[in-house]
């Protein structure tokens, strides 16, 4: 009712406040939508984003440490789906217990210590986590494993996380993944 200017912005966050113990990925899934296109909608007002950031925050943030980062035993797809989403919202709103143990994860997956520190349902989370907050070390650690993966899926995961990547220095995306774009002279 926010988004057809039935309702106000204010009721729309109150709403979804008494969502912050749900379980169900397909119910997370809307809130978060909901919450992403509020917040791009109000991204220009620093202040505002900033509160944004916050309310986001203090919702998922227990549904996180709830769920966190391993799967348990007979664990459901849709919780693991759920596991990766809110991980993901939670890194790039900002959480600082998050964004570190996905840069951990990171490390240990992409220098070859650990590779299940990156299970399937939170490599993306890690990645476009460490894309965000890191720098072009993680953006190359990506696309060598967007060029390297062997399952489409894989591939999928890495290519999603690389567009996160803000540089522009260093984007020439996609041309140059396949080696015959040309090189810029002008520099």
């Amino acid at each position: 009712m926010a988004f057809s200017g039935e309702g106000t912005t204010a009721s729309l966050l109150a709403f979804v406040q008494g969502f912050r113990s749900e379980s169900n990925k397909l119910v997370w899934q809307q809130i978060i939508d909901c919450l992403n296109l509020v917040t791009a909608v109000f991204s220009e007002d620093k202040a505002l984003a900033a509160g944004l950031s916050a309310f986001v925050l203090k919702l998922v943030s227990p549904a996180v440490e709830k769920i966190g980062w391993e799967p348990s035993e007979g664990e459901d797809y849709l919780t693991s789906q759920l596991r990766g989403m809110l991980l993901s919202t939670a890194g790039l709103y900002g959480h600082k217990g998050v964004i570190a143990e996905a840069q951990r994860r990171f490390e240990l997956y992409t220098s070859s210590k650990e590779q299940s520190a990156a299970g399937p349902s939170v490599r993306g989370s890690i990645f476009q986590i460490c894309i965000k907050y890191g720098g072009s070390s993680e953006y190359t650690a990506v696309k060598k494993e967007w060029e390297t993966a062997k399952s489409p899926n894989n591939k999928v995961v890495a290519l999603s996380a690389m567009g996160g990547f803000e540089d522009p220095v260093s984007l020439i995306f996609p041309a140059c993944f396949c080696g015959k774009c040309a090189k810029n002279t002008n520099n």
